[in-house]
């Protein structure tokens, strides 16, 4: 039984691959949370901005 524990957790921990085929996956980390975080501020940050400006025009409107 621990046999099967031990081996579910190996597959979850990322380790040295010898092969090419999922080299890239690993190179991929590195830079995708640089491409990700500025996207996800520039979008929920357009997003509060549009959000406050239509509030703002709501109030002046009444």
């Amino acid at each position: 039984m621990a046999d099967v524990k031990r081996r579910r957790f190996a597959v979850a921990v990322p380790h040295q691959h010898s092969s090419q085929s999922t080299a890239w996956i690993y190179k991929m980390w590195d830079w995708f949370p640089l491409v990700v975080l500025p996207f996800k501020l520039i979008v929920l940050g357009t997003g509060m901005f549009f959000a406050i400006k239509w509030h703002h025009d709501q109030a002046k409107k009444k």
